[in-house]
């Protein structure tokens, strides 16, 4: 099955998604907050997920590491001044930086959304799960915020360029007993790839060309 597939699967099961971003600029700390709303009160759709999650489960329980590995990709141009384009399958997505950091406010920008994906798959996942361990949730709200100190991103400082701290905040809406929704959200922390990403280093390798050769850039 291809990451498409899966995808488009997932789509078509998931049902309506209502999602609302929010933002806070601090100086000289950035501070961005994501919240996710995910509906998922509809027990056709539970059924349904829960369904395809048993099905794809028992397809890929036994097959060998070639048929389970996906590759995901994205490619990024910029636009004008900061505005950058990502292209990720068939979407594209402005990326941008605030206007207090030179931009033009004109998508979110770059850390902002490493938060969104944190939050987002945080919400999918406990969807999965929920629906694997046949719990009902009736709601679920994922808030990820992170602080950068820009001194990092300027040069000013030797402090890190990227995110000093992260904090994740979720609610859940059930009926399932603490017992149950413990188990749930010690499944989804085990499993979630985006919380696994954040959490444990991942072997990163960098390439540069120019003008269509490779370029050693030493060190």
């Amino acid at each position: 099955m291809s990451a498409v597939m899966a995808g488009g699967v997932f789509a078509g099961v998931l049902g309506p998604q209502l999602v609302t971003f929010t933002m806070n600029l601090w100086q000289p700390c950035l501070f961005a907050e994501k919240v996710i709303w995910m509906n998922t009160s509809n027990a056709g759709t539970t059924d349904s997920l829960a369904t395809f999650v048993a099905q794809l489960r028992s397809q890929l329980r036994d097959a060998p590491a070639s048929q389970t590995t996906f590759t995901f990709q994205s490619s990024a141009r910029p636009r004008e001044g900061l505005t950058t384009i990502s292209r990720i399958r068939g979407f594209e997505l402005i990326v941008d930086e605030p206007a207090d950091l030179g931009g033009r406010d004109q998508g979110p920008n770059p850390v902002e959304l490493v938060l969104s994906a944190l939050g987002t798959c945080q919400a999918i996942v406990y969807a999965v799960y929920a629906a694997a361990l046949g719990i009902r949730l009736d709601g679920i709200e994922v808030t990820a915020e992170g602080d950068v100190d820009v001194r990092g991103l300027l040069g000013l400082a030797p402090v890190r360029p990227g995110f000093t701290g992260i904090r994740l905040r979720v609610s859940l809406e059930t009926d399932a007993a603490a017992e149950r929704v413990g188990e749930l959200v010690r499944a989804v922390n085990a499993h979630c790839p985006v919380h696994d990403v954040i959490r444990n280093p991942v072997p990163l390798s960098e390439s540069v060309q120019l003008n269509g050769s490779p370029l050693d850039v030493g060190g």
